[in-house]
């Protein structure tokens, strides 16, 4: 009877313990989140900017990257022109003294040409332009202004086809009326033998 008695008393004993854990644990478990640091709120991830597109190059930049090959070799320039982008073409690669038949290495260039114009809108002048030396006696042309609109209309006939919009075209002939440099020299008279390709200038 005693001796049941003590065991009883030891299992009441060992539930106390158990009890006393238990409670220690429990209040542990609610005082550590309470001792330990509050977590930092998430901070926003910040946009992040939209790049600014490329700027679109100008008309004068796309002309003149299309026909940068001609423009180093010193056969063409691409300038502002009043209401227009001047292509000049220099006589040297487009036509013999006194002749308005295309010479076999302007094709080529007249095509690329061609190309610049088809991406650009608006009418196209072709115009051609002499110096003032009289031409040949008893030749095709009986004046310098007959050379140039010749000369205009054979660059005109390369270009043309290659247009969806042909009708775009016109041709114009100056003779020496329009000199970019003094006749008095063989440099003057030859940048004045040229034929510009005039494309509308964008506003």
């Amino acid at each position: 009877m005693a001796a049941s008695t003590q065991v009883r008393s030891k299992f009441a004993q060992i539930g106390l313990y158990s009890a006393a854990i238990l409670a220690v644990l429990v209040a542990l478990a609610l005082l550590i989140p309470l001792l330990l640091p509050a977590p930092k709120p998430a901070q926003p991830v910040a946009a992040q900017p939209t790049p600014a597109p490329a700027p679109r190059p100008s008309q004068l930049e796309r002309v003149r990257a299309a026909l940068a090959e001609e423009i180093k070799a010193g056969s063409i320039t691409v300038d502002p022109f009043g209401g227009w982008v001047a292509v000049r073409v220099g006589n040297l690669i487009t036509f013999a003294s006194g002749q308005a038949t295309a010479l076999p290495g302007f094709v080529p260039v007249a095509r690329r040409i061609a190309g610049v114009v088809d991406g650009e809108k608006g009418p196209v002048r072709i115009v051609g332009h002499t110096d003032d030396q009289a031409v040949t006696a008893g030749g095709p042309f009986r004046d310098n202004q007959a050379l140039s609109v010749a000369r205009a209309e054979a660059v005109a006939a390369l270009i043309r086809p290659a247009l969806r919009e042909s009708g775009r075209l016109s041709v114009d002939g100056r003779g020496s009326s329009e000199a970019i440099a003094a006749n008095t020299s063989i440099e003057g008279r030859a940048r004045n033998r040229r034929v510009e390709i005039l494309i509308t200038r964008e506003p």
